[in-house]
């Protein structure tokens, strides 16, 4: 069953992307020099073992480079968390990021990442630390609203690994950020 913020962030996304089209009619989709993505939305943590999904908060933040108008590389930070009755949970990753824009002049890109994985545990203020390896597989859309500014609706699946830790985690982030190009 849908809850309320999924369906809101669902119907948000929808309309975001249908404006899509306008918006990017009226500014052109051009890529060069630095660009900074900050973003946050809704997440759904699993595990290989979990019975179910956990809903949390997400967020992401990514920089770098353009090499042309198909290709940027950069860093990305993404992150699941939650605070529920005295225990946090977040889970992370730093990575490695690569945006690939099939149409050099559309708003629409994939990317794909690999790093560091952390997740933390606190309970009674004692927290404990993993650390691992992980990737990041993504899709969103720059929809131009200034002549270097884009909102961006996008999604995110990141899988992570650990050592000595019974099971993997993974999230599915869905979210809006902003992109300064």
């Amino acid at each position: 069953m849908f809850g309320p913020r999924r369906s809101v962030l669902s119907a948000l996304s929808v309309l975001l992307l249908l404006a899509a089209t306008t918006l990017s009619a009226q500014r052109p989709q051009t890529r060069e020099g630095f660009w900074l993505n900050i973003g946050a939305g809704y997440a759904t943590l699993g595990c290989n073992n979990c019975n179910g999904r956990e809903e949390g908060g997400a967020g992401t933040i990514s920089l770098g480079g353009t090499l042309s108008q198909k290709w940027q590389l950069g860093a990305n930070v993404s992150a699941w968390t939650k605070d529920q009755s005295g225990v946090n949970w977040t889970v992370g990753l730093v990575s490695g990021v690569a945006k690939f824009y099939p149409s050099a002049t559309g708003g629409f890109f994939l990317q794909a990442g690999a790093g560091v994985a952390a997740v933390d545990i606190t309970v009674n203020n004692v927290t404990g630390t993993k650390k691992g390896v992980g990737s990041m597989l993504g899709a969103g859309y720059d929809i131009r609203i200034g002549r270097n500014v884009s909102l961006t609706p996008f999604w995110n699946r990141v899988q992570t690994w650990y050592n000595d830790f019974d099971d993997d985690l993974d999230f599915s982030q869905f979210g809006l950020s902003i992109t300064i190009h």
